[in-house]
């Protein structure tokens, strides 16, 4: 292994989170120099700008192949590339991979399947006797597991992730070791989401068990090697003044000061025709009420979209977007879905243009062309093994 790599190793393992610093990072092996990549050119995606394959990409593949760590604690603040990243690997790595979230919502963006549903863990604190061998198929998905993909890794809590510690130290395809052999990959961003804890009960075992509620309390966390990677370049906001002031919000550093930063670049001052506002508020309900109201205001037909749902699909009010969807000409939309064709990313805002039966027409903020948007599918996926191709495979087991 490169010394510089075990140096890195040997001063992370077992550190906080809290406790890491620029000394850590300077032990890192030099990834290569950024490579541009161009996109396949069609007719959707010809004017597109160059994606940048960042060296971090390469670091995390690297990673991912040596013996050491066995952890690799993905980073980055919001925009910064994360779940591209992911693609990325998933795409390059050759053997069994699975992805994982905490939350069906963050399992459908992630392209995966819940922790619980894959593990069959039941809907309570976690203990070791709760690890049950998994029958049929699910046996042979954990004896071919190699890497193993946890996105919203903030959200997980420590007695979730010492069970997936356990699990695979007992039933992955090296009983015995740490992770049963499987090379873990913890996505996310720490200053997010924090993980539930829903009854008083549960708030006092893991305050007795464990430091905090976090991931990283988990005991198989502290005990295994563990490299971070932190993604720097934000890509979904290009004003560094803008970004700087997000980061200050973020870390919770001069807030104050940060907001009358922030205030007086729109507080008091008539918007700009061409800037599309947005209104932050504390629940859905709050939201739909302004939708509602925005929409009603417009002029012109209005078209209802609804969802066309198959298979074993969830229909609740945590999808992405709404199963019936009124839109007008006029209409201020964001996307919820990266596209394919790298035209939005999700996060992207827009005006509607026009509204037909089987599509709408969407002008993107900042651009003078309208897009064509059609229908998209959110897919619920499921994993199996496939011993005729020896390798897992994903199964859509219900798409929206």
């Amino acid at each position: 292994m490169n010394e510089r790599l075990q140096r890195a190793i040997a001063y992370l393992k077992g550190q906080r989170i809290d406790g890491l610093d620029e000394k850590a990072a300077a032990a890192f092996i030099q990834p290569p120099p950024v490579r541009e990549i161009r996109p396949a050119t069609n007719k959707d995606v010809d004017a597109l700008p160059k994606t940048i394959e960042l060296p971090e990409y390469r670091l995390l593949e690297e990673l991912v192949y040596s013996e050491d760590p066995k952890i690799i604690l993905l980073s980055g603040k919001a925009g910064t590339g994360k779940t591209f990243a992911v693609q990325w690997l998933v795409n390059r790595f050759d053997g069994a991979c699975a992805v994982v979230a905490p939350t069906g919502l963050a399992a459908l963006q992630a392209g995966g399947q819940t922790i619980h549903s894959l593990f069959c863990f039941p809907p309570r604190a976690l203990q070791p006797e709760d690890l049950k061998p998994p029958g049929g198929r699910s046996r042979e998905i954990f004896a071919h597991l190699k890497l193993l993909i946890i996105d919203e890794i903030s959200m997980v809590r420590a007695d979730v992730m010492d069970a997936i510690g356990l699990f695979l130290e007992r039933f992955g395809p090296k009983p015995g070791q740490p992770f049963g052999g499987v090379k873990l990959i913890l996505v996310g961003d720490l200053l997010q989401l924090s993980p539930i804890v829903e009854t008083q009960e549960e708030k006092a075992w893991i305050r007795h068990r464990y430091r905090s509620e976090y991931f990283f309390s988990a005991d198989c966390f502290r005990l295994h090697s563990w490299v971070p990677i932190e993604l720097n370049k934000v890509f979904r906001q290009t004003e560094q003044e803008f970004i700087e002031l997000l980061s200050k919000i973020r870390e919770g550093v001069d807030v104050d000061a940060t907001l009358l930063d922030l205030n007086k670049s729109c507080v008091g001052k008539p918007k700009p025709a061409e800037v599309l506002e947005i209104s932050l508020v504390p629940s859905r309900q709050q939201a739909d009420t302004i939708n509602r109201s925005a929409l009603a205001s417009l002029a012109g037909p209005e078209i209802i979209f609804h969802a066309k749902v198959e298979g074993r699909m969830r229909q609740d009010r945590k999808l992405p977007s709404p199963n019936d969807l009124p839109l007008r000409a006029g209409a201020q939309v964001m996307f919820t879905k990266n596209d394919k064709g790298r035209r939005w990313v999700n996060g992207t805002m827009g005006k509607v243009v026009e509204v037909h039966s089987d599509h709408v027409m969407v002008c993107i903020a900042g651009q003078s062309k309208s897009l064509k948007v059609t229908e998209e599918r959110w897919e619920q996926f499921g994993y199996k093994w496939d011993g005729l191709q020896k390798k897992l495979v994903t199964e859509v087991t219900g798409c929206l």
